[in-house]
């Protein structure tokens, strides 16, 4: 039977188990080597054919992330350097963080960080 479909198909392969290693062969580890020889999909190009024997589905809803807080934006303002696109840009804002506790490529510092919500808050952005 052909239906058309196209399928994606990934894997993940550890290539070296690090510290795990010293813990691959106690009984009941969690964290041990998993059998995963039948998932390495390295082979696999794209346009590859295949047959699919079995699948499932599940019908899942995505939820908004939670609205901000005073708190949540406060640390986001720390980390604005996780938001930014440009390597280049990003770099700079965590370049002029380095050796500061508590920041991790943000904008203002604690002292501006009022000024910045309360500009925000005036231009209608929060409430």
């Amino acid at each position: 039977m052909r239906f058309g479909y196209e399928y994606g198909a990934r894997s993940i392969v550890t290539t070296d188990l690090g510290w795990k290693t010293l813990y691959q062969n106690d009984a009941n580890n969690d964290d041990g080597v998993e059998d995963i020889a039948d998932l390495n999909f390295d082979n696999l190009n794209e346009g590859c054919k295949g047959e699919c024997l079995s699948a499932d589905w599940k019908k899942l809803e995505t939820k908004p992330k939670a609205l901000y807080t005073m708190d949540s934006l406060l640390n986001d303002l720390t980390r604005v350097a996780n938001y930014v696109l440009d390597p280049n840009l990003k770099k700079v804002l965590i370049d002029k963080d380095k050796n500061k506790e508590g920041e991790h490529g943000g904008i203002g510092t604690p002292a501006t960080r009022d000024e910045i919500l309360k500009g925000l808050f005036e231009r209608g952005f929060y409430q």
